[in-house]
């Protein structure tokens, strides 16, 4: 048999983006109808038999994408599918506008781990190390060139979970892939800014030199000055500027 490729990259699935699935399909089946309360997110966890973060990350995506309601104390409710009530631009800047103070929270813890992450990996990465993180970019790169943003969420994961790998503290990966995690569709939203997801894979870029050069001073650096790109492009979507991002 030839060697040629026949198969399909499986892509990986995440548990929250499974949760949002079922919801939708639910809400198509009219199983779930507008109006309708979810469950608590105990019970959520209790019927999908899944932990506790993958129930809150579906359902901040759902809101985002104004399928449910989240009234605070009162819980999540149904608004239903294609309502047309807002276009990209606007979900963005009102999702932005609500959570965004709790986005920075998020980045002000990210940045001092990630750039001691970044100094580590400049000086313990092994070769395999770093060319496990340009891999990651130089598959960013085609990626950005098709606009998959969902992909290029993906590969901004991976490089920064490489990065963290690379600094030899077992406990450095963990704590970046729940940080990380807490903003999977602010990411998404983010790599549709023009401005932010070219400049993003350039700040990879220039992180990835400083650690292949082993210079600890400029890798973290040069991670914090990449997320204090994110943490500007968040503070501006939070004060509702929407005309930076992208028409769909």
């Amino acid at each position: 048999m030839k060697s040629e490729a026949i198969f399909q990259r499986i892509k990986q699935v995440r548990v929250a983006d499974t949760v949002v699935d079922q919801v939708i399909s639910l809400i198509e089946d009219n199983v779930l109808k507008p109006g309708d309360k979810l469950p608590s997110e105990r019970e959520l966890v209790a019927q999908f038999q899944v932990a506790r973060p993958s129930i809150r990350e579906a359902l901040r995506i759902l809101e985002f994408q104004q399928v449910i309601q989240v009234r605070h104390g009162r819980g999540a409710f149904v608004l239903g599918l294609n309502n047309g009530l807002a276009s990209d631009e606007e979900r963005v800047r009102s999702w932005f506008h609500e959570h965004g103070r709790e986005m920075l929270d998020v980045l002000e813890v990210r940045t001092n781990l990630e750039g001691l992450a970044a100094r580590l990996a400049a000086e313990k990465a092994t070769p395999e190390a770093v060319a496990e993180i340009q891999l990651k970019i130089l598959a960013a790169e085609k990626e950005f060139t098709e606009s998959n943003w969902d992909e290029l969420v993906r590969l901004d994961r991976q490089f920064h979970l490489a990065v963290a790998r690379s600094s030899g503290n077992a406990l450095i990966p963990p704590l970046t892939e729940m940080l990380i995690d807490a903003m999977v569709n602010p990411r998404r939203s983010l790599m549709r800014l023009r401005s932010h997801a070219p400049g993003s894979w350039a700040d990879h870029t220039a992180v990835l030199d400083a650690i292949r050069a082993h210079d600890p001073q400029r890798a973290e650096q040069n991670m914090l000055i990449h997320l204090g790109h994110v943490r500007t492009n968040v503070i501006a979507l939070s004060a509702g500027v929407a005309d930076a991002l992208e028409a769909a």
